[in-house]
């Protein structure tokens, strides 16, 4: 990529992107989230504060997870267990007869 570019993307001159490599000027909040879309990595990635690059998820995926949110203790249980996340509850003593 080429400094233009990101000058084009931060609408400064060329100049102003070669002072942010040398570290003679700071990124701006609104710049570095500029950046971050254009990427289409997080805010946090873009400044290595984490390894996640993007938290996006699908409109498919969200409900789910608002589904699960919503269940009851049984059918999360069904859930975490086909997942491998938990093994199914012991059966109690009044289960078992």
């Amino acid at each position: 990529m080429k400094q233009l570019e990101i000058a084009q993307v931060l609408g400064v001159q060329q100049q102003a992107v070669s002072k942010y490599e040398r570290g003679e000027l700071r990124l701006s909040i609104e710049q570095v989230i500029l950046l971050s879309r254009y990427f289409g990595v997080t805010s946090d990635y873009f400044l290595g504060i984490s390894s996640q690059r993007n938290t996006q998820i699908s409109d498919a995926d969200a409900r789910l997870v608002q589904a699960y949110h919503e269940a009851d203790d049984d059918h999360r249980l069904i859930v975490d267990t086909a997942l491998g996340l938990r093994s199914a509850r012991p059966q109690s003593k009044s289960e078992a007869s």
